[in-house]
């Protein structure tokens, strides 16, 4: 008789692979508008140093250089698969269920900044199993993935869309 544990273990270990995770490029910065530049870089949330761990989702960093307060529209801001918007984010503070609501605005103050992780909502599953019941966040595949950033300063909507392409080498 095979233990769940180590069904768990095996499935586990196919679906990581053992080939190295790469995203191209690793980090996109942009200057969004005058005194506002924002980055985004895929990252790995539990495995940081593992490359042969996938990505989970993006870190997100906003700089307001000018006097002005800025705002992060969540409800605009969306994840970006195979080229096309699909869904939203969820971060700390936003709960699994609620995920999908609208979302208030996170201001960043003038000569502030932003860093915060951001997983995509369509990427958020419900596990019933007896052994892990619990929400999950399904990691980023092979493919083309970004953000779609959407600002606000002054009523005017600024936007930037970051993409990148995860692959994974086969060794």
């Amino acid at each position: 008789m095979i233990s769940r544990g180590l069904v768990v273990v095996v499935v586990g270990a196919l679906a990581h692979g053992c080939g190295t995770w790469t995203a191209q490029p690793p980090s996109l910065s942009h200057d969004v508008s005058a005194g506002v530049a924002a980055t985004v870089t895929p990252v790995r949330v539990y495995n940081l140093d593992d490359p042969t761990a996938p990505f989970e989702c993006f870190l997100l960093t906003v700089r307001n250089d000018t006097d002005r307060e800025l705002e992060v529209d969540w409800d605009r801001t969306q994840f970006v698969d195979g080229g096309q918007t699909s869904g939203g984010f969820m971060f700390e503070g936003v709960v699994y269920k609620d995920r999908n609501n609208p979302k208030a605005a996170t201001i960043v103050l003038p000569h502030g900044a932003l860093q915060m992780k951001v997983w995509p909502n369509n990427l958020v599953y419900f596990s019933s199993a007896q052994t892990s019941a619990g929400w999950g966040h399904s990691r980023l595949g092979e493919g083309k993935y970004g953000v779609h950033l959407t600002l606000v300063q002054d009523g005017k909507r600024i936007t930037q869309t970051f993409t990148f392409d995860i692959a994974q080498d086969e060794k």
